[in-house]
């Protein structure tokens, strides 16, 4: 596939605005007391806004508000992504199991 000179251009400014836009989100970061905090609009670099407010609600995902702003430790964050992840791996590994010795069956 071949990209004209045009285009290759507005696709290199897009990736510049991209950057620009993560490196802002990144200095935007706080901290309190040396450890990282996120607030809503960097989580929704990670996930769906739905996503976010299910997670908050259910109390899986700890959130806490200053002058109004919900904020998130980011190493909660971590922590709680990681679970996830690997909550989701087990279960995957299980439906194949599963699936793996019911084709053995028959």
């Amino acid at each position: 596939m071949e990209m004209s000179k045009e285009e290759f251009m507005m696709l290199h400014e897009r990736l510049l605005d991209r950057l620009d836009r993560l490196e802002h989100k990144i200095e935007s970061l706080s901290t309190i007391g040396g450890k990282q905090m996120l607030d809503n609009r960097d989580m929704r670099l990670l996930l769906k806004d739905r996503t976010l407010l299910r997670w908050r609600r259910s109390r899986n995902l700890r959130g806490f508000r200053i002058s109004g702003k919900v904020y998130y430790m980011a190493a909660d964050v971590h922590r709680f992504l990681l679970s996830e992840y690997y909550r989701k791996e087990e279960q995957n590994r299980s439906r194949k199991n599963k699936n793996h010795f019911h084709e053995k069956e028959q």
